[in-house]
């Protein structure tokens, strides 16, 4: 996935052998991604009013909303000479927020509060690419910067391919990160180096839509 203002985020293939649970304390990876990042970086990932507390429920409350204003227009742009409908990718969004919620239900043992900081970075890039253009009564957005369209769009992109890869890996941690195997070991640095690229493209998309420039329908 690449987005105007992120890297490029790759799905991961790497395939894990499966062995017996030794019951291994697992490491706060997100955290860990988070140390191997610049201080410019940690300094954009402070959301402020985001919380531990319910960050999941928040976040899926704010792309609800998101996803009941596109129900009364359904917004609709091209990108990389695609059709893309703003409405269908925030239900896919909506879908891996649910799935993620299941994993602390069915894996009692994964502490979903380790990815607490992706998921307000979520909330709060939905909040800022979608104000404005999302919520006017116009059907066109003829008068609005393309560029900043264009970016705001592609952001909500990204934001569901961000929420693919917390849940998909916040499964894979489960399963593989409390086995004593050489593939665990393997794995760790593989998933933080991939979270820190996620914390980029949050830090990145956020430095964005706080420049005063950014268009402000977004």
């Amino acid at each position: 996935m690449t987005t105007q203002p992120g890297p490029r985020l790759a799905h991961s293939t790497a395939s894990q052998s499966s062995t017996s649970h030794t019951g291994v304390q697992p490491t706060d990876l997100w955290q860990k991604a988070l140390a191997t990042l610049d201080d410019d970086f940690k300094a954009k990932l402070d959301f402020k009013n985001s919380t531990k507390r319910d960050i999941v429920g928040k976040t899926l409350k704010t792309a609800e909303e998101k996803k009941q204003i596109c129900l009364k227009r359904p917004w609709k742009f091209k990108v990389n000479g695609k059709d893309v409908i703003v409405r269908d990718v925030l239900e896919k969004l909506i879908r891996w927020l649910d799935h993620f919620k299941a994993i602390g239900d069915i894996a009692v043992q994964y502490d979903q509060a380790h990815a607490a900081l992706p998921w307000a970075g979520v909330r709060f890039l939905l909040k800022a690419s979608g104000s404005g253009w999302l919520e006017t009564n116009r059907t066109d957005v003829q008068q609005v910067a393309v560029n900043d369209t264009n970016v705001s769009v592609s952001t909500i992109l990204g934001l569901e391919t961000v929420s693919y890869l917390i849940t998909r890996y916040a499964i894979l941690e489960n399963v593989h990160t409390r086995r004593n195997t050489a593939a665990s070991t393997q794995l760790e640095p593989l998933l933080t180096g991939l979270y820190a690229e996620v914390l980029m493209f949050l830090a990145k998309a956020k430095k964005y839509f706080e420049t005063p420039t950014a268009g402000k329908l977004l």
